[in-house]
């Protein structure tokens, strides 16, 4: 395999993959169940193989690998100083403090567009960056949506603050409920989600605009975070 590619596996995955401009594709491997898959155009990239051997190159025989593999490069990312001169009146943007399952990451992705997100911000640092289990879990869409890297969390969010954003953090120990803001109201919002253990670092949630909870079952301590963001997107796309 070459320096800087990956394999990314799955239908709706690689579907995406192939259907994006931006990506350069360097193989594809397919199966004879799953060949009508591929694009004509890219017939002189593609090899045929048998299920034994897709699992044995990408060295995983557990995975559900759906008859298709894209050898490709790692997708091209905007900064965000390329996202904020965007000149768009409504805007969404979903940022992750310190989210680590890939999977959680790939459903987030999966509700963000669902509910028309505009952006996904992460950082750099302690957080998972683009690999199969992440784009598989994300299904398809994880190409669909800009995935912003920053080095400094805080400071991004006050940049978005003064580019007329209302920073939202969902905490399960917040006292007032997501259900009490009127997304209406205002027309940029991001939504901030906090890390699988701890939640919302107490910096990050210093600089949040708004710190809410949903509302739910006492019974229930908390959700997945993935759930939660499925949740609380819904809430704020509804205008």
């Amino acid at each position: 395999m070459e320096k800087n590619t990956y394999w990314l596996y799955g239908k709706h995955n690689c579907l995406a993959v192939l259907n994006n401009q931006n990506r350069l594709i360097k193989k594809i491997l397919v199966t004879k169940s799953s060949e009508h898959l591929v694009p004509p155009t890219f017939v002189n990239k593609t090899e045929m193989v048998e299920n034994k051997q897709l699992a044995a190159i990408l060295k995983n025989h557990d995975a559900v690998i759906q008859g298709i593999a894209v050898l490709t490069e790692p997708l091209k990312q905007p900064g965000l100083d390329n996202f904020i001169n965007i000149n768009k009146a409504k805007q969404l943007v979903v940022i992750l403090d310190q989210i680590l399952d890939p999977q959680n990451v790939g459903g987030i992705f999966r509700s963000s567009a669902a509910f028309s997100v505009d952006a996904v911000m992460t950082t750099v640092e302690n957080s998972p960056h683009e690999t199969p289990s992440l784009t598989k879990s994300a299904a398809g869409t994880f190409d669909l949506i800009p995935f912003i890297r920053v080095v400094n969390l805080v400071q991004s969010i006050e940049i978005l603050k003064k580019r007329g954003f209302w920073v939202i953090g969902l905490d399960g120990k917040a006292e007032n409920y997501l259900s009490t803001f009127n997304p209406v109201s205002y027309d940029k919002i991001a939504l901030v989600l906090g890390s699988e253990e701890k939640g919302l670092r107490p910096l990050t949630k210093k600089h949040c605009d708004f710190v809410l909870k949903i509302q739910m079952n006492q019974a229930v301590e908390s959700l997945n975070v993935s759930c939660a963001a499925a949740i609380a997107l819904y809430h704020l796309s509804v205008k």
